[in-house]
This record gives structure tokens, sequence and C-alpha cells, in this order.
């Protein structure tokens, strides 16, 4: 039976006030403050920086140590069920987790991809690197079978992008040929295994030090794009530090100077477009340096949290001012555990987040 003109007419007004109403420009309950508990792992002389949660378990890497803890439905940490004395000692800053495995990847070389299936006792050296540029920044993968790392460059203009189809297995490097070029002293940096994010089957690549850009892949890393950002960028200690995104439209960017960590000109931008162009945002004000972003769960894509050893800084409107909830210098990165917990890492310190409204 059709409808009544009348109730035509209604409808097309409910739609167009829909389509019309005007997008939430905050998160939802923000924050006010944060609290934190530091677990005890008996860290000393210890540098973690990267960190993953998955299934109530929180996996860590540093320079000496890696493993993981388990966790509550509430976030609590319950027991330690295993840590790791890797042999090498540069540091594992690339950490991966999938459903049944998780991987370690040292910076320096030679580089060792290590893999550990969780009900495994033992570990597997599944790729190996042995050239004198080998360093390795940041690892992700996209489901159970496919993944990426990314490092510096080993041949010229050609940043190192390895992936893997078979759950980690095997990596095969992409060929120069498809990537972009990158200029001569562009690289990553390998300060909270954030160099990379994936949503569906995109990725995002960020770089910094003579030039700092986004490459791009829609394709699971089978053909790449390269995007230009405004961010401060010339020097090798400037740049993008990390990069998270909300969804396959919305992310966010961070970084600085890490030894001039006070500036805070040109070190935050957000895309609303996936990535193709960059907005600077909250220029010249908090916060500084920072080596990790994130947003918050269910937040909008409004509520973010960035942390590094300047403090740790909140934004409710999606990075065009935040509010300093902490100066506690202890921290490199953190990955959230819901919408109100995180577990955050860095000198000597793995510690639960509880953030308050």
């Amino acid at each position: 039976m059709s409808k009544s003109p009348k109730v035509l007419l209604v409808l097309i007004a409910v739609f167009f006030l829909w389509a019309c109403a005007p997008e939430k420009n905050e998160a939802p309950n923000p924050f006010t403050s944060v609290s934190m508990e530091t677990v005890d792992l008996g860290l000393k002389r210890e540098s973690i920086r990267a960190l993953e949660i998955q299934n109530h378990k929180v996996f860590y890497s540093g320079l000496r140590r890696a493993g993981f803890f388990e966790i509550d439905p509430q976030g609590h940490p319950t027991a330690i069920r295993e840590t790791i004395h890797p042999e090498d000692t540069v540091g594992y800053r690339s950490l991966a987790v999938t459903s049944n495995a998780y991987f370690f990847v040292n910076v320096g070389s030679p580089a060792h991809f290590y893999r550990k299936a969780l009900n495994s006792a033992s570990w597997t050296l599944v790729h190996q690197e042995s050239h004198p540029k080998a360093f390795y920044d940041s690892m992700k993968f996209w489901d159970d079978s496919e993944g990426i790392c990314i490092g510096d460059p080993i041949e010229k203009n050609c940043t190192s992008i390895l992936i893997t189809r078979d759950g980690g297995n095997t990596w095969k490097p992409v060929d120069c040929a498809q990537l972009p070029q990158v200029s001569e002293g562009e690289a990553s940096f390998a300060a909270s295994n954030t160099c990379i994010a994936v949503k569906g089957d995109r990725a995002w690549v960020i770089t910094g030090g003579t030039k700092a850009r986004v490459l791009h892949t829609t394709d699971r890393g089978r053909s790449w794009n390269i995007y230009p950002t405004p961010m401060v960028q010339g020097a090798s200690t400037e740049g993008i530090f990390s990069v998270d995104f909300y969804d396959e439209r919305q992310g966010f960017i961070i970084g600085g100077d890490y030894k001039n960590p006070s500036k805070n000109k040109a070190n935050k931008c957000l895309t609303r477009d996936g990535g193709r162009s960059w907005e600077t945002v909250s220029d010249g004000q908090t916060p500084n340096y920072k080596s990790c972003v994130q947003f918050v769960p269910r937040g909008n894509a409004k509520a973010l949290v960035a942390i590094g050893f300047t403090g740790i800084d909140y934004s409710k409107d999606g990075g065009h001012s935040w509010t300093t909830l902490s100066t506690d210098s202890s921290f490199y990165t953190l990955r959230f555990f819901n919408d109100s917990v995180a577990y955050a890492a860095g000198i000597n310190r793995v510690a639960k987040l509880t953030f308050k409204r």
C-alpha cells in the first residue's frame, strides 16, 4: 500500500534533519584525570618501547626483556605468564600479536624476527637480515595470516617493507620498484611501535627526518602511494613519531623533535580523508613532543591520548585542544584495553592507567 503525501513529507523532513545534524565536536564523557598502577615485572635497566593487548593479555618488549601477563575483564593484572630474555640486547622495539602467536623484532643488524605460538614453549627464528643498515621500527598484522614490518631504507630511496602472507612464518620484502621513493635522510622512528596503523585492508606508514610523510596502501601492501604532511621536518630528530586511525578515514599523527621536546609547532595533524591530506591542529600549543598517540575506543574519533617522556595529554575534540593529565616522564607508549583503561610502558615500567571521568 502506498504512503500518503503527508507521511512522505514527514519522512523526508526526518531524513534531512538527520542528515544535516551537526557533527559532535567532543568526545562523550570526557576524561578529567588519570591514575597509575605499576605492574611488578622486576624491570631494571630496561626500556620498554612496544605494547600490545589482545585476549586479556598484555604483551611487551624492550631492551632486555619481553613477554606477557594476563589481565581480568576489568583490566587488572592477574598473573605473569611469561618473561623471556632475548639473545639480542640492542632492543626489541617491534612487537605484533595474532590470535595464535606473537612476534618480536630487534633494532639494528643482524635483524632477528622471532615467532612464538601461544601454545608452544619454543621460539622460532622466522627471518634474519644481516645487511649493516638493517633497522626495523614497527610491526602490525591485518589478521592472523597477513602482516607488515617496516624499517629504515637499506637500498637508496626505498623504505624497507616486509610482508607475510602465511601467519608470520616467512617474510618477503616489497620490491623497491613497487614503492614510492623517499628522500635521503627520510626514515621512521622506533619510539613506540606505532609507525604503522592498519584498518580493514589499509595500512599507513609514517616517516620523519628530512621529510615527514605518510605511505598508504589500500590492498595490504601490494601497491602504495605517499602523501606529504605539514609536520615539522628537515632535521634527523624531527618528524612524525606515531600514527593512529579511528576508522578508514579519520586519523591522527604526532611527533616533533625529541632533541628539542619543548617545541610544539607543527607537531600534530589530523586527516579526515584516509591520509591523503593533513591539517595542523593545536599549533604552538600543548602537547609538546610525544612518541605515541592513540584514539580512545568509543570516543567518536574525538578522544585522543598522547604520551611520551613529556607526560600524558588528552584531547576531547579531535586534537584541537588538549589537557595535561600527568607530567610523568617514564612512558614511551600505550595501548587501550577499553574506553577507560590502558597500559603504558617506558623506563623500567609497565603500568595500568585508569582514566577517570
